[in-house]
């Protein structure tokens, strides 16, 4: 990812053993961590109708005690065992909705429980009131972005466009966002993403990009690498040199 010219990896609601965290501290690739995936998650309502606008749920009533307790209980657990690791520059508490319950409060706990990292409470939408970071996830739009008063604006998911290397992706493949049949125009649809959202925005506020995603995976093939890592699906150089662009501009 470095060679690409990226800083930053989100590291999508999973813990990775801790080697991986070493050898981010150790190159000096910085990682925004999600928190594990707690509670089930609904395509309609968690993915569909929030892309298309409907972004508003009330998450303070909590049906299951007993999970919110485990769920906060791994949060704390994480957040000691990679207090550490300098890379990591903040944390998800939710992402999309999934198992969103009583964000606010769970924020507090874990802001106290560790004050040196920021913290996305709700990455995407269904935002609450206690957050440092306002995050969007946009993949069907180039939209220029605007920041709220007191909260760090990010572009926490975007791109996402999809690209099937035949040979190289999992057998399950086949979900992406519009249908690029190269790595040219795979290169050239991430470069207009960012002349025409990214780079706007930063003058409106944008502090940081997450581009989903590093690699395919079993069942997307949006990624800038094939799902076997053999095939990087996008042009180095050109990426390179739009990030050092940015870069040398707004540093």
């Amino acid at each position: 990812m470095h060679s690409l010219g990226f800083n930053t990896l989100r590291k999508h609601v999973k813990i990775e053993p801790d080697i991986f965290y070493y050898y981010c501290d150790k190159e000096g690739m910085l990682v925004l961590q999600d928190m594990v995936n707690s509670g089930r998650v609904s395509w309609l309502f968690d993915t569909a109708l929030p892309n298309i606008g409907l972004k508003f749920r009330l998450d303070r009533l909590c049906l299951n005690k007993t999970r919110r307790k485990i769920f906060i209980q791994h949060c704390k657990d994480t957040l000691h065992q990679l207090y550490n690791h300098p890379c990591i520059i903040g944390y998800t508490i939710f992402n999309e909705g999934w198992g969103q319950v009583q964000a606010d409060e769970i924020y507090d706990q874990l802001k106290a429980e560790d004050n040196t990292r920021i913290y996305d409470s709700t990455s995407g939408w269904f935002h609450q009131r206690h957050s440092d970071v306002q995050s969007i996830h946009m993949y069907f739009k180039n939209r220029k972005l605007n920041s709220r008063p007191g909260k760090i604006l990010m572009l926490t998911e975007s791109g996402g466009y999809k690209c099937k290397i035949e040979g190289h992706a999992s057998i399950n493949a086949d979900y992406g966002y519009g249908d690029e049949q190269n790595i040219e125009t795979l290169t050239g649809t991430i470069v207009k993403m960012y002349k025409k959202m990214v780079i706007p925005s930063i003058q409106r506020g944008l502090c940081g990009v997450i581009y989903t995603q590093l690699s395919d995976v079993e069942n997307e093939v949006n990624g800038l690498y094939t799902y076997d890592r053999e095939v990087c699906k996008v042009k180095r150089a050109t990426l390179v040199e739009l990030f050092n662009e940015i870069y040398d501009n707004y540093n």
